[in-house]
């Protein structure tokens, strides 16, 4: 059986934080993706849209 690979598909963008991980981005979205690295306002917001439980 063959491994499958782990993470995102190859052509996401990855926000990293000191060399990890932290936030991927479809492909077409580079531009929220570095806006997410650069403005900590548009972390925020994003973070605070997300709903983790019911």
């Amino acid at each position: 059986m063959e491994q499958e690979p782990h993470g995102p598909p190859a052509d996401w963008w990855t926000v990293a934080s000191n060399g990890i991980p932290v936030h991927h981005f479809a492909p077409g979205r580079k531009a929220e993706a570095e806006r997410y690295a650069t403005d900590p306002a548009f972390r925020q917001q994003l973070s605070a849209s997300r709903k983790y439980h019911d």
